[in-house]
């Protein structure tokens, strides 16, 4: 696991709780090379977007919130958002 900065040091970021989160050295490495993005939303909701720029957090945050029949599936595959197969 390694720290983000979501607004990058070098760029002004701060060195805190609200401007970092823990990522996986894979996603880590996708969010720098890879061409995904992410940024805090609301009350620091990562919001990540792929390559394309599609938020990709959008439709399971809608299923837990809303009661959705098919929220516990997709809360359950929420973790696989971030994949780099993902075209």
């Amino acid at each position: 696991t390694e720290g983000h900065h979501v607004v990058h040091w070098a760029d002004g970021g701060e060195t805190s709780l609200a401007n970092t989160l823990l990522l996986c050295r894979h996603h880590h490495r996708l969010v720098h090379e890879g061409g995904w993005a992410v940024h805090m939303e609301g009350k620091g909701q990562p919001v990540f977007l792929n390559p394309r720029q599609t938020h990709l957090t959008d439709g399971a945050r809608r299923a837990a919130e809303g009661g959705d029949p098919t929220a516990r599936r997709r809360r359950s595959t929420a973790q696989l958002v971030l994949r780099d197969d993902q075209g």
